[in-house]
């Protein structure tokens, strides 16, 4: 359902900020950036380990943080159902179970029902992840990115479900059924966590050694000794 394809043909007059042509790649840009990560911290552990100046140091630090920052808004999204279909904004086209077609459903998920039920509790949440594990075979390159596809597939599958919720009132705050609504959302960003959490890790984990850093790195140090 969110293959680029299928959806609606862009009107220009509501795509002013150029972006609604990026429906759909969002397994490409994670894996994309997971290697932007392992480049990162490839050479970040050659400035640590061969004579790179603090501010070098520093430099590399702030890129990897940016990175894993970008990654956090792309993998942390994908977790949402609603980020995920080309009903994102209420239901569109054939709707014969007569779910929701309000396009405030999408800022409601967001963030509307939080604030309503107590906000997101950090601590509760961490409770429920568990330790960072490897994600994708290094030697395998595309095997990063159909775990990605995975990954977007299994929030997909929760459309329907979500959208159903909202029409049986668990995503209303006054209704006693809500506590199921949030248990489900807490879930999401449970999951979203725990694999932006494996992503980091692995990219850390499969940094390979930046053989060309390393050189220049060692003949700067050599050079400086010789003076």
């Amino acid at each position: 359902t969110f293959h680029p394809g299928r959806f609606e043909p862009i009107d220009p007059g509501k795509n002013k900020d150029h972006t609604r042509e990026l429906v759909g790649f969002a397994p490409w840009a994670i894996t994309e950036h997971c290697g932007k990560l392992r480049s990162g911290f490839s050479y970040l552990k050659a400035f640590q380990d061969y004579g790179g100046t603090p501010e070098e140091i520093a430099n590399a630090q702030a890129n990897v943080i940016y990175i894993m920052g970008v990654m956090g808004h792309f993998v942390g999204d994908c977790s949402q159902p609603l980020h995920v279909t080309k009903h994102h904004n209420g239901w569109v086209g054939d709707n014969p179970k007569g779910y929701t077609t309000n396009k405030t459903i999408h800022s409601w998920i967001d963030g509307g029902f939080f604030k309503k039920t107590g906000g997101i509790n950090p601590e509760s949440l961490a409770g429920k992840i568990r330790p960072a594990r490897i994600v994708g075979d290094p030697l395998k390159p595309e095997d990063l990115f159909r775990q990605m596809m995975a990954y977007l597939q299994q929030t997909h599958a929760l459309v329907e479900p979500l959208y159903q919720m909202n029409k049986d009132g668990k995503l209303t705050p006054e209704n006693p059924k809500s506590k199921e609504g949030r248990e489900f959302l807490d879930d999401q960003i449970v999951k979203g966590g725990q694999m932006l959490g494996d992503l980091w890790f692995s990219s850390w984990q499969q940094a390979t050694e930046d053989a060309y850093l390393i050189r220049q790195l060692k003949q700067r140090s050599a050079s400086s000794g010789n003076k």
